[in-house]
C-alpha cells in the first residue's frame, strides 16, 4: 500500500514536471516566432537630400538627423542635427528635413549699402553696384565700396547692414571730417548720426479725433484710427496707414472728420461763396471808379453778379470802352 502511495506521488510529480516542460518549450517557440514580428514594430525609414538620417527607429529609440555643411535642421531651433523618438503609434510626430542656412542674415554689414548679399551654399557673395567691383574685408566679412575704404582706419567699425565705413583721408571732400576720421555712407532712409546708420524718422503726428499708432521710423507702419462715427477725410476710411519717407518727410496728411459736423461746414461754404461774391462786387467797384464811368448795379443772383455799365456821354468811344474793359479784369 505504501509503494502504491509513493508511485502516485512520483507519478504526479512527473506530470508536473513534465507539463512544466512543455509550458516553457512551447512559451519559448512562441517568443522566437514573435521575435520577427516585434521587430518590424519601428517607424518608417526616412531620407533627406541634404543629410543623413542615423538611429534605431524602434519604439522608444533615437533616430537623428544629421544635415550637410551649410544647411541646418528646419524648425525654429535650426541646429546641424536633431534627434526624433519613435511613439507607440509608430507614427513620427514631427516633419523634419535639412534647409539651406542664409548667410546673408548673419552678417553685421550685408554688404554694405553699395551691394546685394547673395546666399550660396555653406557661404555668401557680394552683387556689386557698377563701379563699386572692389570688395573689402571688414570683421571678416565682405562688403563692397569706393576705394576710399580702409579696415585700417575704420578699426573695424561697423555702420551696420544699411551703410559702409568711408575713410575720409584723402577723401574729405563733401564730408564732415569734424565727427572723425571716418563717415558712414548710407542708403536711402538711413542717416548718419556720428556711429552708425540709422533710420530716418518723420516724427509724431496728432489728430484732434483720432489716435496714430505704430511707428514713425522709414520703413514701418503709422496708422490713423478715428474713434467710432468719424472717418478719414475724403472718404468712408475709419483708419489709414501710411509710411516714413526715405527723406524722413511724411509723405502725405490724414486726418478724422466728423459727419455730424457737415452741417456746420455747409454753412462755412455758404460764407465763403458770399464772401467771394463781395470780393468781387469790390474789384468790379473799383475798376468802374478808376475809368471814370457810371455804374449800374440790376440783379444779384446767390451764384452770380450781372453788372451793368453806362459809359458817361463825352467818353462813349473805343478807347475809353477798351480801357474799360481792361481796368475790369480782376
Amino acid at each position: 500500500m505504501a509503494r502504491l502511495r509513493l508511485g502516485l506521488g512520483l507519478g504526479r510529480l512527473g506530470q508536473g514536471f513534465l507539463c512544466g516542460s512543455l509550458f516553457s518549450f512551447l512559451f519559448g517557440y512562441a517568443a522566437a516566432q514573435e521575435a520577427p514580428w516585434a521587430a518590424s514594430k519601428q517607424c518608417p525609414e526616412r531620407y533627406d537630400s541634404n543629410g543623413m538620417w542615423k538611429g534605431s527607429r524602434l519604439v522608444g529609440g533615437n533616430y537623428t538627423l544629421y544635415c550637410a555643411p551649410g544647411f541646418e535642421v528646419s524648425g525654429p531651433n535650426g541646429g546641424p542635427s536633431r534627434s526624433l523618438t519613435c511613439p507607440p503609434s509608430l507614427v513620427w510626430l514631427e516633419e523634419l528635413h535639412c534647409k539651406n542656412v542664409d548667410d546673408c542674415a548673419k552678417l553685421r554689414h550685408g554688404c554694405g549699402a553699395l551691394g546685394i548679399c547673395l546666399d550660396l551654399i555653406d557661404g555668401y557673395d557680394c552683387n556689386c553696384e557698377n563701379g563699386f567691383y572692389t570688395r573689402h574685408y571688414l570683421d571678416s566679412e565682405i562688403v563692397c565700396g569706393p576705394k576710399g575704404i580702409d579696415k585700417d582706419v575704420c578699426h573695424g567699425h561697423t555702420c551696420g547692414a544699411y551703410g559702409v565705413c568711408i575713410d575720409l583721408v584723402g577723401n574729405a571732400s563733401g564730408y564732415d571730417s569734424a565727427k572723425g576720421i571716418y563717415r558712414c555712407e548710407c542708403t536711402d532712409g538711413f542717416f548718419d548720426n556720428g556711429v552708425t546708420c540709422e533710420r530716418q524718422d518723420c516724427g509724431n503726428k496728432s489728430d484732434p479725433l483720432g489716435t496714430w499708432l505704430g511707428s514713425t521710423k522709414f520703413g514701418d507702419e503709422y496708422t490713423l484710427r478715428c474713434p467710432p462715427g468719424s472717418y478719414i477725410w475724403g472718404g468712408a476710411l475709419q483708419e489709414v496707414t501710411m509710411s516714413c519717407g526715405a527723406s524722413g518727410q511724411w509723405l502725405s496728411d490724414y486726418w478724422c472728420v466728423n459727419p455730424l459736423d457737415k452741417e456746420a461746414q455747409s454753412r462755412m461754404a455758404t460764407m465763403e461763396l458770399w464772401l467771394d461774391v463781395a470780393s468781387v462786387l469790390l474789384c468790379v467797384l473799383s475798376a468802374a471808379l478808376a475809368a471814370g464811368l457810371t455804374l449800374g448795379l440790376a440783379t444779384v443772383e446767390p451764384f452770380g453778379l450781372q453788372v451793368i455799365l453806362a459809359a458817361r456821354p463825352e467818353e462813349r468811344n473805343f478807347g475809353s470802352s477798351h480801357r474799360a474793359a481792361q481796368l475790369l479784369h480782376c
